[in-house]
């Protein structure tokens, strides 16, 4: 998707674990794209250079970086978590559980270990969290289709 929408040529090389950071510090490599935590520290200590974050926002621990959103407008590719329970849950049983997530979520937020940990909490309703998974779901299926990725 990046090197689409930017216009750039990228190889990708799989990675497992920390090695694609070690790989971009020592110089094989000229750019990792990895979460936060595997690279704060070398970017801390100068060994490398955040470009950019994917979120829809300048993130507050990293404000002189850039989101991939000011470069390229609409740009933004996050990883996400979400709270799921099988078909057929009852109602009942669904809400208490989104009650409590929300109230843990909302709790949290206050704290300063939370506010540090590169999160940005989604509380709501199921329907909202059914309406987002259903445009992850047709967002994904186009760039699948768009980048013509096939199943090995």
């Amino acid at each position: 998707m990046l090197k689409i929408r930017a216009g750039i040529s990228l190889l990708d090389v799989p990675y497992k674990g920390a090695q694609g950071v070690q790989d971009t510090v020592a110089g094989r490599t000229q750019l990792t794209i990895q979460g936060i935590p595997a690279i704060a520290a070398v970017v801390q200590r100068g060994q490398l250079r955040a470009l950019a974050v994917s979120s829809p926002r300048r993130l507050p621990e990293l404000s002189e970086v850039p989101s991939f959103s000011e470069t390229l407008p609409g740009f933004e590719f996050n990883g996400w978590f979400a709270v799921v329970a099988p078909i057929g849950t009852p109602r009942e049983a669904i809400q208490r559980m989104n009650l409590e997530f929300n109230r843990i979520l909302l709790t949290a937020k206050s704290s300063r270990s939370y506010a540090r940990s590169d999160l940005y909490e989604g509380t709501g309703p199921p329907e909202e969290i059914d309406a987002f998974l259903k445009r992850e779901r047709a967002f994904w299926s186009g760039v699948v289709r768009d980048l013509r990725i096939e199943p090995e």
